[in-house]
């Protein structure tokens, strides 16, 4: 058997056998892809949560996060973005593919006067 032709069996080997290993560092480092927003108007308290294995899990992080015991969850997330814009008077949320997108939603709905308050993205 040639040289080469041994080097490209020898590494072929190498590839089958560290694909288990490689496929499970993957699915280690997986996270849920859900998020949350919370948010208080009042206070203007706000907690998010990003990256968990379910919603109920992004909701309660988000809230424990938020600093007023009367905050509520107002944008559940699932592998996008989300922001939270405020002014005086309204609150609104949107979601987009990228923070920008999303921000730039929110602030449109929000109209004038209105400034960012939180974006978060899930994976």
């Amino acid at each position: 058997m040639s040289r080469n032709v041994s080097l490209y069996l020898l590494f072929a080997c190498f590839l089958l056998s560290a694909a288990p290993l490689i496929a499970a560092k993957s699915r280690v480092h997986h996270t849920g892809g859900y998020g949350a927003i919370a948010w208080h108007p009042p206070s203007g308290s706000y907690g998010y949560a990003v990256d968990r294995a379910n919603a109920r899990l992004a909701s309660e992080q988000a809230l424990s996060q938020c600093a007023h015991t009367a905050c509520e969850v107002v944008l559940d997330l699932h592998h996008n973005c989300g922001a939270l814009a405020t002014n005086q008077h309204h609150d609104h949320t949107a979601t987009g593919a990228t923070p920008q997108e999303a921000q730039t939603r929110a602030l449109r709905l929000c109209g004038n006067h209105c400034r960012l308050v939180v974006w978060a993205c899930t994976h």
